[in-house]
């Protein structure tokens, strides 16, 4: 076994399906395998290096749920990523999932790419979230002293500091910090027209809760599943995994949530404004760009052929004498008046451009201030 290779564990009781896993995953991670829900807890509390486990949900015995749940309940395996393997997608089958702990969920028949993709995501959070936790640990003791100072203070200090964000990843970076001072473990998603950002604070978002997050959306206002909440309010979602059991609590943290959801909905409008608008001043620099351009080359080829005519008319004097000097003088006069107002509506044309430039700029300015 490659001890450079990440570890993943493959529990299914039917050999063709881990033969399929197994064969896509091979040559970037080291694979383990089980066919029954006992054998696989054992596997798992004996390889402390294990990152990731493709679990099958229907099994004989025990099956996949209770196998993660059992998980989780270790202390030696609680961190371990689950990704079901089922041939289901329904929310309710997705919502037990992810009751029972999961992380993601793979459909039957499985694409290979989809399959890799799926593993490399969850390896690649599970070292965000050891980075997190790293941070969190030092970062205990300010957040003991954010709580001391009261709910209210929080909500207050988000209100302050809300229009800060200028992304709707910010916005819901901001908003699970602030969650977070309640004691709350839960995930924000942020939908747009152009955007949909996701924010956990245990660091990274698990795709089984942004599917969630996207499939309960219509659920309604508030929807409690044991200490499980999931809030909405137009295009703002929150998954809070850990409500307390005392109903008063509950109901104080519901209102707090419901202020914040609010908040954060008119917060994201302002931001999606702010794009559109930066989106019109870059589309109209662009626009002046090539007036400018335009600008330039058309007035470049009206001198030119002003001049070329000039000189073809004086060879045409020369060569042929068919005017008298008086003749010749005034044409000359009438070609120097064209030259002369040619250079006039170039000069226009560019006091225009200026004129254009700077009131773009005044826009920016008001903007940014």
């Amino acid at each position: 076994m490659n001890n450079d290779k990440r570890q993943v564990l493959i529990v299914d009781d039917t050999a063709e399906d881990i033969h399929l896993l197994l064969e896509n995953l091979k040559s970037e991670y080291a694979v383990l395998a089980a066919t029954c829900g006992e054998k696989a807890l054992e596997l798992a509390a004996n390889t402390p290096s294990l990152e990731t486990i493709l679990l099958d949900v229907e099994m004989p015995d025990m099956n996949g749920y209770e196998v993660c749940k059992r998980l989780k309940e270790n202390p030696d395996t609680k961190n371990i990523d689950v990704i079901f393997v089922s041939a289901h997608d329904s929310t309710e089958e997705i919502m037990a999932g992810y009751e029972a702990g999961g992380c993601d969920y793979l459909i039957k028949p499985i694409k290979p790419q989809e399959l890799l993709q799926k593993v490399n995501l969850s390896v690649q959070n599970r070292d965000i979230r050891r980075q997190a936790e790293k941070e969190g640990a030092a970062a205990s003791v300010a957040l003991v002293a954010m709580n001391s100072v009261g709910e209210q203070s929080v909500i207050m200090n988000f209100l302050r500091q809300v229009h800060q964000a200028k992304t709707f990843s910010e916005l819901a970076l901001m908003t699970v910090k602030a969650l977070s001072q309640f004691k709350l473990d839960c995930c924000v998603q942020i939908r747009g027209s152009r955007e949909l950002a996701n924010a956990a604070t245990r660091g990274s978002v698990f795709p089984l809760e942004e599917e969630l997050l996207l499939r309960l959306k219509l659920s309604g206002r508030l929807k409690e599943m044991g200490k499980r909440l999931v809030a909405n309010y137009e295009d703002i979602s929150i998954l809070v995994i850990n409500m307390p059991t005392d109903e008063e609590e509950r109901v104080q943290l519901r209102d707090h949530i419901t202020v914040l959801l609010e908040t954060v909905e008119i917060r994201k409008e302002g931001i999606e404004l702010e794009q559109k608008i930066s989106r019109v001043i870059n589309d109209s620099n662009d626009a002046l760009e090539e007036i400018e351009a335009f600008q330039t080359s058309v007035g470049s080829m009206s001198v030119d052929a002003i001049c070329q005519m000039k000189a073809e008319i004086w060879k045409i004097f020369e060569e042929f004498s068919l005017f008298t000097e008086e003749q010749e003088e005034a044409i000359s006069v009438h070609i120097e008046k064209g030259l002369e107002k040619a250079m006039d509506h170039r000069a226009h044309g560019d006091e225009l451009v200026k004129k254009l430039n700077h009131l773009v700029s005044l826009i920016v300015k008001q903007l940014n201030e």
